[in-house]
């Protein structure tokens, strides 16, 4: 992988749509795209999903770490989906480590609330509207820093 070709991906499972984000590491260029899954997201399907979604915006791996937005109460170390009002079937799901197995990268979760909150301190200008997917794509490039 190659460092001028890093990206970090960002996807927001909402309750009608998934939304996913990329930028390039010097944020040069985003690629924004939604799509309607299947109802009721199961939890097993959204997985294959976003499995293909990913595998078909970025097939070479660029992205080094991948942060999905949910309306959800997930753990404290971004892995598991406690539980979520908007997806109830989403109870003590394992998300994380299903798709990093799927995906051989490092994928982490977080709720609503931290995307929306690291949203309003964002530093990257852009022209692009700032929702939970690009939040979670800066979340992604936060990780890496660190």
């Amino acid at each position: 992988m190659g460092s001028q070709k890093a990206c970090y991906f960002g996807i927001d499972i909402g309750v009608r749509k998934i939304k996913s984000t990329i930028f390039y590491k010097d944020s040069s260029e985003i690629i924004q795209q939604e799509f309607d899954p299947s109802n009721p997201y199961m939890p097993e399907a959204t997985t294959i999903a976003l499995w293909h979604l990913i595998q078909s915006l970025d097939p070479y791996q660029f992205s080094l770490f991948i942060d999905i937005g949910l309306e959800a109460n997930v753990d404290s170390k971004g892995r598991i989906v406690l539980g979520s009002p908007a997806l109830p079937d989403w109870v003590d799901i394992p998300f994380d480590d299903w798709l990093e197995v799927l995906l051989c990268r490092k994928v982490y979760l977080s709720s609503y609330k931290s995307c929306n909150l690291y949203g309003k301190c964002s530093t990257i200008d852009s022209s692009k509207e700032k929702d939970v997917a690009f939040n979670a794509a800066q979340l992604a490039l936060e990780r890496f820093k660190n």
